[in-house]
Formats: C-alpha cells, structure tokens, sequence
C-alpha cells in the first residue's frame, strides 16, 4: 500500500501552512515541505555518499559515542524486540556541541574528517545544519499556533542551547526480511520534537497506520517531515508521533539525511495547556533521550 502525505509550502501563508500541518498530525504526524532549494539537498546527498565511501579505517577514527561522530553498521537496533540483528545502516551523527556552562552528558564534541579527505565537507554541513535548525523552527511555530498556544512559544521556551542533531545515514544494499527481523531500520516512533528528512526520493520508508505498513510516496523534491515522541507528550496525544520503519525491497545502497529538532536537555516535557488533562508524566528532554539510547543501544538485543 502506498501513502500519499500533504505538502507544506514554505512560500505559502503561515495561516494556510499550519492548517495543512494541523491536519497531518492529527492524522499521522507525516507531511513532506517543499522550499529548500534543490541544489543545497543534492549537495548534501552527494557529501553523504562520498563520507560512507571513504574506508574503514578513515570512518572509524571519527568514532567518538553515540551521539557525536561515526556509528558503525548494526551498532544500533530501533526495534530490541522484534528485530534478530542490528539495523543494516550506519551512521555519521553531527551531535549538540557542549556549551561551556552545561553538564549535561547529550552535548560533546563533534569529530569531522579532514579537508584533505572530503574538501569543504564541515563548513557545508555546519550551513546545512544551521539550515534545517531554522526550517525546523519555523514549522514548530506553525505547531505550536495549531495546538491554540503562541506562535513563538516553541521557537521562544524551548530551543536556546537545544540538543538538536543531523545523523546522515547510509543503508547497506542488503534485501530487508520484515518476518525474520531484518531490516535497514527497526519499527519506532522518533524520540524529539520534528524530524526532517532528505532522502532524495529513494524508497524505504513505511509507516505504519490502521494496522499495516504503507509505503510514503515521497513527493518530488521535497522533504518529509514527522513528529515525535516529545511533541506527543506536549499534545496529550492530539498530535501523533506513528511508528515507521526503513525497509530495503530492491537491494541497494540508500542513503538519508534526517535532522532531529530536539529541545534543551533541560526542558521538561509537560503537557501544554490547551490540551487538556495530562496522560504523560512529566519528563527532562535529557532523561528521555538517555532512556531511549539505553533501549536501543548494542546491548539492546535479547540473548
């Protein structure tokens, strides 16, 4: 089965925008934007597929943890409980860089291979981090005034010093098995507040609505768009942050580049006030993020 999702036009009126938003979250929480330029996405892409080519030994020098650096193949599984084997990808993560007054252990440092091995690619992915950070922004601003708060309450409380990441992803060109386990990315809801997501129209993504899986049909130049976890939490559930999955059908090499839009590790999580009674305990944005590093970290599959 295959999902067609709304498009938000960047260009469009803030009033339209958030109503096409509106729509989608309470539905499923998928909608693709269009209005990045073209040129910046494919830049983008071509960087990613140059990194995962570079050898071994080069990407594992970048190795720093979980959250900053190179994550090799099968290190992380989405889904413990129902996958048999390691999500078949791996990851570059461009973590939250630690500011000098904060403890908390999300923020680190990043580790960026050299301008001898990719010329340009820091400065590039520090633009286009910065990039989706303010798109990210601007379609949290169109949440928040959906959900009857201020249009800046997000933007304002909730993203000074936030604990943000960019992780390009490469998937091995290995045929996904669903019935035994295998797959590029296990089944899960994403942990933050708004994921973005370039893929370039490669196929893979599947979400899950209705009690079965629907193919996205990614539309042609654009980038999808989905909520998580947090911003559930923050809607009482009027929001849905829905489970979704990466499978590979055709046996080659895909690639994705998704920004996770994530509060400060300090904010708590708490139901917003127009919301209603609160079926969420509260929660830090840093202890959540911890919990869900522990479940699906390398020592998160059963034995």
């Amino acid at each position: 089965m295959e999902l067609e999702i709304p498009v938000v036009d960047l260009d469009q009126s803030f009033e339209e925008s958030a109503k096409v938003v509106k729509h989608a979250c309470e539905r499923h929480g998928f909608f693709a934007i269009k209005g990045i330029p073209t040129e910046i996405t494919s830049r983008a892409l071509d960087y990613v597929k140059r990194f995962f080519a570079l050898s071994e030994e080069e990407k594992h020098s970048l190795v720093l943890d979980v959250g900053h650096g190179y994550i090799p193949y099968g290190l992380q599984t989405l889904d413990p409980k129902h996958q048999t084997r390691g999500d078949m990808k791996e990851v570059f993560a461009i973590g939250p860089e630690k500011p000098v007054d904060s403890e908390s252990s999300i923020f680190g440092s990043n580790k960026w291979p050299t301008d001898e091995q990719l010329p340009g690619f820091r400065k590039f992915f520090e633009e286009y981090r910065t990039l989706m950070h303010d798109t990210s922004v601007k379609l949290s601003e169109m949440i928040g005034y959906s959900l009857g708060m201020p249009a800046d309450y997000f933007s304002y409380n909730v993203f000074e010093g936030s604990a943000s990441c960019l992780r390009p992803i490469h998937y091995f060109p290995e045929k996904s098995d669903p019935e035994h386990g295998v797959l590029g990315a296990g089944a899960h809801s994403d942990w933050g507040m708004i994921t973005l997501l370039f893929t370039g129209g490669q196929p893979g993504l599947q979400i899950f609505i209705d009690g079965q899986w629907w193919d996205v049909k990614e539309p042609r130049g654009t980038l999808v768009c989905n909520i998580g976890n947090m911003l559930e939490r923050w809607s009482n559930s009027k929001y849905k942050s829905t489970r979704h999955r990466v499978v590979n059908k055709n046996g080659l090499d895909r690639y994705s580049i998704p920004y996770f839009l994530n509060p400060k590790p300090s904010k708590i999580i708490a139901t917003l006030p127009t919301c209603g009674t609160p079926k969420f305990e509260e929660i830090t944005c840093e202890d959540y993020i911890d919990r869900m590093y522990d479940a699906t970290g390398p020592d998160s599959l059963p034995t």
